[in-house]
């Protein structure tokens, strides 16, 4: 893969991870008490939904944490080396 190529594909990787991240974030405030969760099975007939009491709602709050504290950071950096335009890939 050409070099230009592997930093736009880094790139588009970091904006589609901030979108990601940041959307999962967005759940996680909006969750409150009284929250309807819809839950999907392999099938429509194994889908059940669950209102989440406030208890329940703190703990979703909480995994979304956990969860956002093991994929808020991608595996790579990217650096500038040289001119403009240039790039390098590290981790």
């Amino acid at each position: 893969m050409e070099k230009n190529k592997v930093v736009e594909f880094a790139e588009r990787m970091q904006a589609w991870h901030q979108a990601r991240t940041q959307q999962a974030r967005d759940i996680q405030e909006a969750v409150k008490t009284g929250t309807t969760i819809k839950i999907q099975g392999a099938s429509p007939s194994k889908e059940i939904e669950v209102k989440l009491i406030a208890r329940e709602a703190q703990v979703f709050r909480m995994g979304m944490e956990a969860a956002l504290a093991c994929f808020d950071k991608l595996p790579f950096e990217m650096h500038r080396k040289g001119g403009a335009g240039q790039a390098q890939t590290g981790g």
